[in-house]
């Protein structure tokens, strides 16, 4: 029963191991994608289109926001 217990923790340790391994790995790979010029150019461009079609469904949904605020202020 002893050497059951003893190779289920180490079982348990190798795949705790492979998992921390795997996981700084992927770190790694994506650090290295981030950090190449044309995906930052790319996640720049994509962040100012956010902010730009934030600010355009912010002014076009602002009247409802301000009907749903005085529906609010009448109960």
């Amino acid at each position: 029963m002893a050497a059951h217990e003893e190779d289920r923790r180490v079982q348990e340790a190798v795949r705790r191991y492979v998992r921390t391994s795997a996981f700084a790995e992927a770190e790694k790979v994506i650090s290295f994608v981030l950090s190449n010029p044309q995906v930052r150019q790319a996640r720049e461009q994509v962040e100012a289109a956010e902010a730009q079609l934030g600010m355009e469904l912010c002014a076009r949904l602002q009247p409802f926001q301000d009907r749903y605020d005085q529906g609010g202020a009448r109960r």
